[in-house]
Formats: C-alpha cells, sequence, structure tokens
C-alpha cells in the first residue's frame, strides 16, 4: 500500500461506517437520556430524512421518547427547497388568537413577547399587528416578515411563546439555558405529549428528519421544575410559569383556555377575541424601521 492509499483509507473507511450506520447497523440498545441522564431502551426504528435508520428510545425514568443524538440536523435544515408547510398560516392564526387570550388572562398584554424559533416571523408580524410588543428568535431560518424585531442578547421578556419548537431540541436542557437567559416569567409552548404511541405516530415527522425529542408528562414537569417552573399541561399546549407570578384564578382560567383551546377557537369570534386591543404597532413600526435604516 503506498502513501497516498494510506492517506485515503481512513477517510474511505469513515464513509462506509457511515453508510452502515444509516441504515441501523450497530444501533444501540440503550442511550441516556438527554433530559433527566435515566437510561432509554430502544422501542422502535424509523427511516429519518427517508435516507437514516434511527432508532427511538423511551427513558425508564422520565418516560420521555428520544432518538439517538441527532447530529443529521445540520442536514434537515439546509433544505433550501420552498416551504411546504401547508398549515403554517392557520397555525399562526391560531397561536396569534392563543397568545392573545392567555396574555389577556395573565394581565401581560403590554408586556414584552419573544417568539422562540419563530421562523420567517409571520407570527411575530401577527402580534404587533395586534398592538403585542413582540420579538422574534430563531436560529435556523431567516427573518422574512419581522424584520428588525429580533431578540437582542440577554434582553428580558415577560413571556416567551415556542410553538413547535420543543420537539426540535437535541438537548431540551439547553434549550431551556437558552430560553431563561431571558427570565420569562411564563413559557407558552406547544408540542405533542409521547403516551407510549408507537412507530406509526405521525408526530414523528421522520421525514422531516427534525423532530428528535418527545416530552412525556413527567418529563415536562421534570423539565419546567429544573428551571424553577411550574407546568400547567394539556394534550398540545402547555404554560410553564413562576408560582410567585400568578393567582389561582389567573392558573384556573389559563388552564381551561389552553386545555380547551380548539373548543374556544372554534366557537368564538377571532374578531371578539381580537376586540379591544391596544393600537396596531403597523405605523410605529414602519417608522421605526425607516429610522433605523431597514427601509
Amino acid at each position: 500500500m503506498g502513501a497516498a492509499d494510506e492517506c485515503l483509507f481512513p477517510i474511505i473507511l469513515d464513509r462506509f461506517l457511515k453508510k452502515l450506520r444509516a441504515r441501523g447497523w450497530g444501533m444501540e440498545s440503550k442511550i441516556t437520556c438527554r433530559l433527566c441522564g435515566g437510561d432509554s431502551h430502544l422501542s422502535f426504528e424509523e427511516n429519518y430524512m427517508k435516507i437514516r435508520r434511527v432508532g427511538l428510545y423511551t427513558c425508564d425514568v422520565c418516560g420521555c421518547l428520544q432518538t439517538t443524538f441527532p447530529d443529521w440536523l445540520g442536514d434537515a435544515y439546509a433544505d433550501t427547497r420552498p416551504v411546504r408547510d401547508v398549515w403554517m398560516v392557520r397555525r399562526s392564526q391560531q397561536m396569534c388568537v392563543l397568545t392573545i387570550s392567555v396574555m389577556k388572562l395573565l394581565g401581560l398584554f403590554s408586556g414584552k413577547l419573544f417568539d422562540w424559533g419563530g421562523g420567517n416571523g409571520l407570527l411575530v408580524r401577527m402580534l404587533r399587528d395586534n398592538g403585542i410588543n413582540a420579538f422574534r428568535c430563531d436560529k435556523y431560518v431567516q427573518n422574512y416578515y419581522a424584520v428588525g424585531f429580533d431578540v437582542e442578547t440577554e434582553e428580558k421578556a415577560d413571556i416567551v411563546t415556542a410553538f413547535e419548537v420543543f420537539e426540535h431540541a437535541d438537548n431540551p436542557s439547553e434549550l431551556m439555558r437558552e430560553i431563561s437567559v431571558h427570565s420569562p416569567s411564563y413559557i407558552l409552548l406547544s408540542t405533542e405529549l409521547y403516551d407510549g404511541q408507537g412507530a406509526d405516530w405521525n408526530y414523528i415527522h421522520a421525514e422531516s428528519g427534525k423532530h428528535v425529542f418527545f416530552y412525556s408528562l413527567n418529563g415536562m414537569r421534570i423539565l419546567a421544575k429544573n428551571y424553577g417552573y411550574d407546568v400547567i399541561v394539556g394534550k398540545k399546549f402547555s404554560v410553564m410559569y413562576r408560582p410567585s407570578k400568578i393567582s389561582k384564578i389567573k392558573l384556573f382560567l389559563v388552564s381551561s383556555y389552553i386545555k380547551n383551546f380548539y373548543f374556544y377557537y372554534k366557537f368564538s369570534s377571532a374578531r371578539m377575541l381580537f376586540s379591544g386591543n391596544k393600537k396596531s404597532m403597523i405605523d410605529s413600526d414602519f417608522i421605526s424601521l425607516k429610522d433605523r435604516g431597514y427601509l
């Protein structure tokens, strides 16, 4: 074997092993839970991004479901094809109503809101259009609709929203640490809870490769408690809150609302929910952007 062959051999071997791992070869039977540190055993396998065989593991301690450490996320988010999320506008409309309603119930309508994992900024723009002082934060997606209203480093927030974000976290504790820097009293989030579903659970969304951690009820409570929050948990929506910041009546009202949101949304007028809001921030935002050189 010549010198050139010796240099190429490690590269060829590495590529060969990666292909084997992508096909599930050498799948581990047990991993360590990235939330609580407990033992997590292989429950089933999925084809992530249609090309990679990935194991999903259930934690013996907290009950969460998770993939092996997702070292493929860079590739998953590098997909530059046009947006295929046909639910984006409808979901943003619903989340706008949800957010405004919860902020009213909490007496936070004049507070500052950060939308974590805010994507292209559509929700932030809709919230600002309805008088909410909202800002966007997203490490993967470019701001398109809310240019000029991104979160500044370590700026404080009264409430953080994180819709369809927590299941994307390769490390849930790291995500909470990043959010906690901004000292929010409340975190309003959406993610479907794991309760023993199998490989046919459509929330896994294996073809996108981006859903990598699925929280049990116990796991959500552990995560909140680790960062000084209590949590109201519904099937789809949850609110983490500082116990000292909320009264019992507000706790009851918010709990009832988020656990029955789609009922309230279906049988109430969105216009009614938006009535009485502060003046839209559209005109002031235009002036602000112009003064800051964005226009």
